[in-house]
C-alpha cells in the first residue's frame, strides 16, 4: 500500500488457502494487516473462492490496526493480534466496486 485511503485494483489474484500461513485480520471489520497475503485475505473475506482467479480492489490505511480478535471465515482462520505497542506497518480492506 502506497498512499493512505487510496484504492488499488490488483489483477490476476488467485485465492489460496495455504496449509500454514499466519493470517492477520478480522472479518467483522473486514480489515487485514500487511503481514497477510492478498490471495489468502481474499478467501478469508469471501472476495474470491479458493482457486478462483480475479481482480480485487483494496483500500489501504497507513496505520496498523491496534488490536483485534481473529475470525474463521470461508475456510481460513486468522489469529488474534493484541500487539498495541507499535503502529508500524499498514492495514488494508477489500472494497466491492
Amino acid at each position: 500500500c502506497m498512499i493512505n485511503n487510496s484504492i488499488y485494483r490488483i489483477d490476476n489474484v488467485t485465492g489460496t488457502i495455504p496449509d500454514t500461513y499466519d493470517v492477520r485480520g478480522n472479518n467483522v471489520g473486514g480489515y487485514h494487516l500487511y503481514e497477510t497475503q492478498i490471495s489468502t485475505a481474499a478467501v478469508h473475506s469471501g472476495i474470491l473462492a479458493n482457486g478462483e482467479t480475479g481482480s480485487v480492489y483494496v483500500k489501504c490505511f497507513d496505520v496498523k490496526l491496534a488490536s483485534f480478535t481473529g475470525t474463521t471465515s470461508n475456510g481460513v482462520t486468522s489469529v488474534d493480534d493484541n500487539d498495541t505497542s507499535s503502529s508500524d506497518g499498514y492495514s488494508f480492506k477489500f472494497i466491492l466496486i
